[in-house]
């Protein structure tokens, strides 16, 4: 069950989200998994700088579809919400593409 933004957002703005609110389709995190060693990394930076607007994650419908290696991050940091930005697409099959 995925819940989405009840605010409107236009494509493209910035904003954070829940890390309850986001969810990740696993067949794309399989295909371009995050490296362990680089989800460590950077959990580490954001233990002690926080997470960088710069670095948002790329959302769709609340779907992770770009930015794995910082939502795996947050994660492991333990953040309660991270930057993102809402991606348009005309539907699923473009929002996957998009991904991979």
């Amino acid at each position: 069950l995925m819940t989405y933004v009840t605010r409107t957002i236009q494509s493209g703005e910035l904003y954070w989200v829940p890390m309850n609110e986001l969810s990740v389709v696993g067949l794309l995190v399989d295909v371009l998994p995050p490296d362990a060693v680089h989800v460590e990394q950077m959990a580490g930076n954001i233990a002690k700088t926080g997470f960088d607007e710069a670095s948002a994650v790329s959302i769709w419908r609340n779907v992770v579809v770009d930015g794995y290696l910082g939502w795996a991050a947050a994660v492991r940091a333990g953040l309660e919400s991270i930057p993102v930005v809402e991606l348009e697409f005309d539907g699923e099959q473009q929002a996957l593409y998009h991904a991979i």
